[in-house]
């Protein structure tokens, strides 16, 4: 015996739903280009010990900010597959705010250690 069948869903449901797909697969994409740069950053040898420790702390960040955002896209696209479903929806703030203090902090790294190596 099958359980209760659900309606089909309307053509509007269907784009709701494949655009927060969309939006998941764009935050993994950034999630690559972070690793990706976060490792090159850390293995390709730098001219300088002043430098070499910015490539590495800049490296060390981006792996890291990319692993976090890996786990928070993941976390966010299930939330709104979820709201979605019950035709609710509260927009992501924390994954907004993620987005803009993660460059600023790695900024503020390099021009700390801008400063302090002087």
């Amino acid at each position: 015996m099958k359980g209760p069948s659900r309606a089909p869903m309307s053509d509007a449901e269907i784009r709701t739903h494949l655009a927060n797909e969309r939006t998941y697969l764009a935050w993994m994409r950034t999630v690559i280009v972070g690793m990706g740069i976060g490792l090159a950053a850390v293995t390709v040898p730098v001219r300088g010990g002043g430098l070499s420790r910015i490539a590495d702390l800049l490296g060390i960040l981006a792996v890291v900010a990319s692993a976090v955002l890996s786990i928070w896209a993941t976390f966010s696209y299930r939330r709104t597959l979820v709201q979605i479903s019950r035709g609710i929806y509260s927009p992501a703030w924390g994954m907004v705010l993620f987005s803009l203090l993660v460059p600023m902090a790695a900024a503020g790294a390099v021009i700390a250690f801008f400063f302090a190596s002087r």
